[in-house]
């Protein structure tokens, strides 16, 4: 397994292992100390590419996810959208959204090449909502990054 592999695994599992712990339990952000040691296994070229794909791509499956259980809250599908081939509720939707950026945190980097990070920008961003409200507001702004520049 490469430096940058296992880099990239440890930022996923940190990131798992946060999102699966209440907020202010951990002692040091998981994102910094993690993201730091995949920053280290990067080239600069490479670091930004990583950043802008986790801002854009995870980011993109985070708010996949948000929709799905915004909808799963407050959207009731009407007969016929339930009665299309494949209809699935939007709960489901939601829980297999979870699980997918959760196993992909957990998946080495290999053979999924940029699409691995989509997971890790979505862990991050969900990382984010536990210890930092608010954050959303500021995406927009600045570098296309999700870390504290």
């Amino acid at each position: 397994m490469t430096h940058l592999v296992r880099a990239a695994l440890v930022l996923g599992v940190a990131l798992a292992a946060a999102a699966r712990a209440a907020a202010g339990q951990a002692a040091e952000d998981p994102r910094t100390v993690a993201r730091v040691a995949l920053r280290a296994a990067l080239t600069p070229d490479d670091d930004r590419y990583l950043a802008f794909q986790m801002w854009q791509e995870g980011v993109a499956r985070y708010t996949e996810l948000l929709a799905a259980r915004f909808a799963a809250r407050h959207v009731t599908p009407s007969r016929d959208f339930r009665a299309l081939p494949g209809f699935i509720s939007f709960d489901t939707a939601a829980s297999r959204i979870e699980s997918g950026i959760h196993a992909g945190l957990r998946a080495p980097l290999n053979d999924r090449r940029r699409v691995a990070f989509y997971a890790l920008g979505a862990g991050y961003a969900l990382l984010r909502d536990e210890m930092e409200a608010g954050w959303r507001a500021r995406y927009l702004e600045g570098e296309m990054t999700l870390d504290d520049r």
